[in-house]
């Protein structure tokens, strides 16, 4: 339980002014927070965690009135870091700010989490590239996208009479999705990314185009708590 108290702040609902920043110009408002619900966010931040990332300031509520940025920082867990494969968490407290659309404003907490996935694989006649992004952010959102080049052929060798060496195609893949963690709104956004090329060589002269296929998508979900009095 923490410990109540009262306070004027700068009269906004925070010790400092919220900064503003202009919205992303490829994105759109979306499951914005109201006044309590970032205020709930900031004040009451007890522990963030996701997939073994942990944030967990050891201040009380009250201690913000002085020392305002007590509760803010970030925590990251690497589960593995090579050259052909990254896969890690991130959990993130910062200030909130004010997102501006326009002529209207918009509240914008400082919580998110992420998750990474990057994987290469390298085969005789094939190499793919495949990454998996997660993210849990606050108020700008847009509509799910995908971006599919296409089979593409590679040529070698110049005109009149280049020949086919292989074909390369690249899909990524966008989905925005409205979430709750204990009552703080976000903007859940999942990016899937393939992108392949199967060329020649002495044991695969014909090659095809490459068959997309995608790392799988994190099942689980941030952790909030906030403190109660």
């Amino acid at each position: 339980m923490a410990t109540p108290f009262a306070t004027l702040g700068f009269g906004n609902g925070f010790p400092f002014c919220l900064v503003r920043f202009n919205i992303d110009p490829n994105r759109t408002i979306q499951n914005e927070p109201s006044l309590a619900q970032t205020m709930e966010s900031y004040w009451n931040l007890d522990e963030i965690t996701w997939g073994g990332a942990v944030l967990n300031p050891a201040n009380e509520p009250k201690d913000l009135i002085c020392n305002p940025n007590n509760n803010l920082g970030f925590d990251q867990y690497v589960i593995t870091q090579q050259p052909t494969e990254d896969e890690y968490y991130v959990v993130n407290a910062s200030r909130p700010r004010i997102v501006v659309d326009g002529g209207s404003e918009y509240y914008y907490h400082g919580l998110s989490a992420f998750y990474f996935y990057r994987k290469e694989t390298s085969t005789t006649g094939q190499y793919i590239s495949q990454i998996t992004f997660v993210s849990y952010s606050s108020t700008q959102g847009a509509s799910d996208y995908s971006n599919d080049t296409g089979c593409q052929p590679v040529y070698y060798g110049s005109p009149p009479s280049p020949y086919i060496i292989g074909y390369t195609r690249t899909i990524d893949n966008y989905t925005f999705t409205n979430v709750d963690i204990n009552g703080i709104p976000f903007v859940k956004t999942v990016r899937t990314l393939f992108d392949g090329y199967n060329y020649k060589t002495p044991t695969t002269p014909n090659p095809s185009c490459p068959n997309p296929a995608y790392l799988p998508a994190v099942g689980t979900t941030p952790n909030i708590t906030l403190h109660t009095y």
